[in-house]
């Protein structure tokens, strides 16, 4: 007696169109319904990748405003300082005002890089050449597209 297992393995938002096949032969209209909902995702995704790119752009603008108020404000100070005859704090104050600022802006661009280069090799991890889908690395590594697995 031999028993034999076969596992189909898919990732993305559409099965295989032999696999829809079968849907549609089962439920008539189902395979265009799931490509429908799967329109309707990529849709949706799309929207709230706008979205969370605006608003990180404009909370970005705003952030350089404020960072530019708040050193014209220390450097007025500084200025008020020097005229009352505090050079030391006239002179910190218009300096740290500038540097705290470049600061910010270096560590900001470096996080923002990093949260790139991230998600890039997410991305590029492990990708099917076949199929164009996502599978997991670790199959790539071991020779398993990550699709079709038989077992006697």
């Amino acid at each position: 007696m031999q028993i034999a297992a076969q596992i189909h393995l898919y990732s993305g938002a559409l099965p295989p169109p032999k696999i829809l096949r079968e849907y549609d032969q089962i439920v008539p209209g189902a395979a265009e319904r799931l490509l429908r909902q799967a329109e309707s995702q990529t849709r949706h995704r799309q929207q709230l990748e706008t979205t969370v790119t605006n608003e990180t752009a404009k909370r970005s603008r705003y952030g350089l405003v404020a960072g530019v108020v708040v050193v014209l404000g220390l450097e007025v100070v500084a200025g008020l300082a020097a005229v009352f005859s505090q050079p030391w704090l006239a002179g910190f104050l218009g300096v740290a005002g500038p540097a705290a600022l470049a600061g910010v802006f270096v560590y900001g661009r470096q996080e923002q890089r990093t949260e790139r280069v991230e998600k890039a090799k997410i991305m590029t991890e492990a990708i099917d050449r076949t199929t164009g889908t996502l599978i997991d690395a670790d199959e790539v590594k071991n020779g398993n597209g990550g699709h079709e697995t038989s077992r006697s």
